[in-house]
């Protein structure tokens, strides 16, 4: 059965350009704070983070520091089993409840879990159902 809690998300985008992600990392890391989340995109020559950190206040300052203009905003934390069709069951869940999934992003790592972050048209009511 998944368990799911509501997290903040931070959002930041920065001029795209080679060694970002590291910057960013190392930005953060000087901070010390733990990156328990992220997905990283460069569109339209932005780089585009959503980091899921243990202080997302500091980690805010440390993105400002950079020139970034970070805003935090609700997700969605999944832990469900590493299996096949457990995304889709949750994902199945939601659309039955009329709850929109915005994205998602996620990754195996412990035995027999995964985690996922959504982000949905009513967080609150999505980690209540999952």
């Amino acid at each position: 059965m998944p368990s799911a809690m509501i997290a903040k998300e931070l959002v930041a985008s920065l001029p795209a350009r080679v060694g970002l992600l590291a910057e960013v990392a190392a930005a953060v890391r000087a901070a010390d704070i733990n990156i328990r989340a992220v997905s990283a995109y460069e569109r339209d020559g932005e780089g585009t983070f959503l980091l899921v950190t243990d202080d997302n206040a500091k980690a805010a300052e440390a993105l400002k520091s950079m020139g970034a203009s970070p805003r935090e905003k609700s997700a969605v934390l999944v832990d469900v089993e590493d299996r096949p069709g457990a995304l889709e069951e949750a994902a199945k869940t939601l659309a039955d409840a009329g709850i929109n999934i915005e994205y998602v992003y996620g990754a195996s790592g412990l035995v027999g879990k995964a985690r996922l972050v959504i982000s949905t048209s009513d967080d609150v009511r999505a980690a209540g159902l999952l």
